[in-house]
């Protein structure tokens, strides 16, 4: 379908301003019955104005990051103005330039500094052969393979348990190494669907740990499986707390190193930290938030977030370090790491597009000059994985050095104090007065405002633009694109009956991920009309911030520290704003209501726009600690036994750090007194039932409490996950009671 000529762009100033009406504005055309159907399978859900317009809003978003890249540069390069007279003169003021940094980066990581508290539970100490390699040797002058024996030594296996969890390493020596020993503690890579790319059995058999042992190291293998539990479940766990995978890492990591430590046999003030992929990621997190491990090495580890943004790579969900785009990139972590011994290694035969050496030795040219003699830093591109020889000269150089006149001013970089916990989460189980949750209420909304980002300013420009018009069968539609925020467009359908009376109260939907939006209209206007209501049905999927790449896959969107349900949120707030405009709409008479994630997404909307006067949630209104280990009974219909519902969830489902302010239903509770409705399938296989009952009698005793119960029902029928007919019908007589 070639686009009426109806809008035309107009070129921005300072960010991306809205479409404008041409001179002579033809009228939209009128389509017959079954053309709303047509125009979704004739692949028309995307109309080629919002992709161009979405393309050149990324790019102005990446020119924004850009900037935010070359401000933080120019705010490392301002250390070299420093007179370089001497280290201990510029080191000092270099902690002060980047103490805002830290700070960000630990509340981000959910740690609070160096945890010095642990129980030894077991140690094993046995003897070790290093893996048995292939050589060629002579044999009665032919050259035959033979397995030789690399190395012996000692094994040992040290288990901690601490308040942030379990630690498991392989503690491995040569047999001819006498104490203190150094130790160079390593880290795997991990395969997000497999988990360890190598385990700590293997990862002592690697070249580079080979190579360290043989130079005289006490080499340290962890488990970080285990220490991050990367599992599906455990990783949405772990962010719904506000404790990433990562920021795990760093503090069972923490507990090993104060472990280690106290050992008479080892020299604690010369630990490293090494690792491979997102283990080289998780040792440049440790050591710029504890200053502890004196020297780091990170092996294809630091992932431009800036250039994942960019070029369009990849972004696993164990990378993920929420809200660090605000402040920082993953390479700034050079700047928290200086002057300590750094080195980078990036293998492959070309440079991946998520590099960040080149960005890392702009930053080092700032943070370790007058040091550079010394070799502190040091970056290099290698065909070689592990590059064991430059990782082992590295280490002798800089683990067996005689004390340096630099390192005097360390103590300048000492981890920064742990800042002050949060006050506990809210739970409206325990309020006991209308005024205590006053009080609670604001926290809540707080909290939560703060973890999806704010709500920026939507603009004055709420205007939308009539693409075409047609009917089907018991409702007449209208597709119109909405200027929801200023740099979105969205296209919204508005379906009313031709007899209704206006202005009339409208019903915003919002679908669930596996359904468009033209669909759910076509299921629900007819019955929307026959009820008296004006249908609005967004297509939030092509609203989806450019930062998030226009999918609900896309977690990019949690590093910016823009979830995508925050973002949604925002631009249904922007949504509203245009209603409030049509004369057709009774703005005092609004409501909504959504399914799945539909249904989720409103959770984040009910609360912070008062202009919503009712609220309805199919399948989606739940308690996330009734989730939180809860599995499909045997005998569901949903799936197999035995599977938990939290795995049916992509990360973008929740937002991160929630449970640090409360629940779901603590956040939807803040809607109080205003109308609101739980309905729910019995066999819903993606949220447990329990978990929807708990949640509705948590809400409904705060309602009585304030004095209002018959304004919270929940209604469940013995079914699926699904739009069924009973929930439509109750939705219905809900909302032309709380809405007349």
């Amino acid at each position: 379908m070639k686009l009426p000529n109806l809008l035309v762009l107009v070129p921005a100033i300072g960010f991306w301003s809205g479409f404008a009406v041409a001179a002579e504005t033809p009228a939209a055309p009128e389509r017959g019955p079954g053309w709303l159907r047509h125009t979704y399978y004739d692949d028309r859900l995307l109309p080629k104005i919002i992709e161009e317009e979405n393309a050149r809003r990324h790019a102005h978003y990446l020119a924004e990051l850009q900037d935010r890249e070359d401000a933080r540069l120019a705010h490392y390069a301002a250390s070299t103005n420093v007179p370089a007279a001497a280290a201990a003169d510029r080191l000092p003021g270099w902690g002060g330039q980047i103490a805002a940094l830290r700070e960000n980066l630990v509340a981000s990581l959910g740690v609070h500094g160096p945890s010095s508290s642990f129980e030894l539970v077991s140690t094993r100490l046995s003897r070790w052969m290093s893996p048995i390699r292939t050589a060629q040797v002579e044999v009665e002058g032919q050259s035959v393979p033979r397995n030789i024996s690399q190395r012996r030594g000692y094994f040992e296996e040290i288990r901690l348990r601490s308040p942030v969890g379990g630690v498991t390493a392989l503690l491995v020596r040569g047999r001819q190494l006498q104490p203190p020993y150094r130790t160079v503690v390593c880290l795997p890579d991990v395969d997000p669907v497999t988990g360890l790319a190598g385990g700590p059995e293997e990862l002592i058999g690697a070249p580079q740990a080979q190579s360290l042992i043989e130079a005289g190291f006490l080499v340290a293998a962890v488990d970080l499986q285990a220490m991050a539990e990367l599992d599906s479940r455990r990783m949405k766990q772990a962010f719904l707390v506000g404790e990433p995978p990562l920021g795990r890492i760093a503090a069972q990591l923490s507990v090993l190193i104060s472990y280690l430590r106290t050992r008479p046999d080892l020299q604690g003030d010369r630990i490293a930290v090494s690792g491979r992929g997102l283990g080289g990621f998780a040792a440049a997190l440790s050591a710029a938030v504890d200053t502890r491990i004196w020297a780091t090495i990170v092996e294809d580890g630091l992932r431009s977030y800036r250039r994942i943004a960019g070029h369009g790579a990849e972004l696993e969900v164990p990378w993920l370090v929420p809200r660090m785009l605000q402040y920082a990139d993953a390479p700034d972590l050079v700047a928290l790491i200086a002057p300590r011994p750094l080195l980078m290694i990036e293998t492959g035969p070309t440079e991946p597009a998520w590099s960040s050496n080149a960005i890392a030795r702009r930053i080092a040219e700032a943070c370790y000059p007058p040091h550079a003699a010394t070799g502190n830093f040091l970056a290099i591109d290698s065909a070689e994985t592990g590059a064991p020889a430059i990782v082992r000269d590295f280490m002798r150089r800089h683990l067996t050095a005689p004390p340096s006149s630099w390192e005097a001013a360390l103590p300048s970089f000492a981890t920064s104090p742990p800042p002050p916990l949060a006050a506990p989460p809210v739970a409206i189980s325990e309020i006991r007065t209308p005024e205590e949750w006053t009080t609670a209420r604001l926290r809540v909304l707080e909290g939560v405002r703060r973890l999806l980002g704010g709500f920026p300013d939507r603009g004055a420009d709420h205007s939308g633009q009539i693409i075409e018009r047609g009917r089907e069968d018991g409702f007449t539609w209208e597709r119109v694109f909405v200027r929801t925020t200023p740099d979105t467009l969205t296209p919204v359908l508005i379906t009313r009956s031709e007899n209704v009376r206006t202005p009339a109260p409208a019903l915003i939907h919002i679908s669930g991920s596996s359904i468009s939006y033209e669909d759910d209209a076509l299921r629900l206007a007819p019955e929307m009309a026959v009820h008296g209501f004006i249908g609005v049905f967004a297509c939030l999927k092509s609203a989806t911030s450019f930062r998030l790449g226009g999918t609900p896959k896309d977690a990019l969107g949690v590093v910016e520290g823009r979830p995508l349900l925050g973002e949604w949120a925002w631009n249904l707030m922007g949504l509203v704003d245009y209603l409030e405009t049509r004369p057709d709409i009774d703005r005092h008479r609004i409501g909504a209501m959504g399914w799945s994630l539909g249904a989720t997404t409103i959770t984040y909307l009910l609360p912070f726009d008062e202009r919503i006067k009712a609220g309805a949630g199919f399948v989606a209104f739940f308690q996330l600690k009734g989730m939180w280990d809860a599995v499909l009974p045997p005998g569901h219909p949903g799936g197999e036994a035995g599977l938990p519902f939290l795995e049916r969830h992509h990360i973008n489902s929740f937002v991160p750090g929630i449970l640090r302010v409360g629940d779901v239903d603590d956040l939807l509770a803040t809607m109080a007194p205003r109308p609101l409705l739980s309905l729910a399938g019995e066999q819903d296989d993606y949220f447990p039932i329990a978990s929807v009952r708990d949640a509705h009698e948590r809400i409904h005793r705060l309602y009585t409490l304030l004095g209002v119960p018959e304004r919270v029902e929940l209604l469940t029928y013995p079914g699926p996950h699904a739009l069924a007919p009973p929930l439509r019908e109750k939705a219905w007589e809900f909302f032309g009671r709380w809405l007349r």
